[in-house]
C-alpha cells in the first residue's frame, strides 16, 4: 500500500488552484506530489501541466518520476506514453 506523507495530505484536501512545494533534499516532495498528481488525473476537471525549460531536462527528471509512479501503482493500462 502506498501512502502519502501526512504533511502532504493537505494538497489532496484543498481547493486551491496552485501550490508551492518547498523543502530540503530527500524531503519527499517529488514522491508525494507525483503520487497526488497521478491520482488527480483520474478525477474530472483537472488539467495537469508539467513544465521544464527543455525537454531534455524533463526527460531526466519529471518524466521518469511520473512513469515510476504509474508502474508503482500498477496503472500502466490507463496511460499511453510517448517519448515526446
Amino acid at each position: 500500500m502506498i501512502s502519502v506523507q501526512k504533511k502532504y495530505e493537505v494538497f489532496a484536501k484543498s481547493d486551491s488552484r496552485y501550490f508551492v512545494v518547498s523543502g530540503g533534499r530527500a524531503s519527499g516532495k517529488s514522491f508525494n506530489v507525483s503520487i497526488l498528481v497521478l491520482l488527480l488525473t483520474f478525477e474530472k476537471e483537472h488539467v495537469i501541466l508539467f513544465t521544464r525549460y527543455t525537454l531534455v531536462s524533463a526527460s531526466i527528471s519529471i518524466i521518469p518520476e511520473f512513469l515510476e509512479k504509474i508502474d508503482l501503482l500498477g496503472l500502466d493500462e490507463y496511460f499511453y506514453v510517448t517519448k515526446d
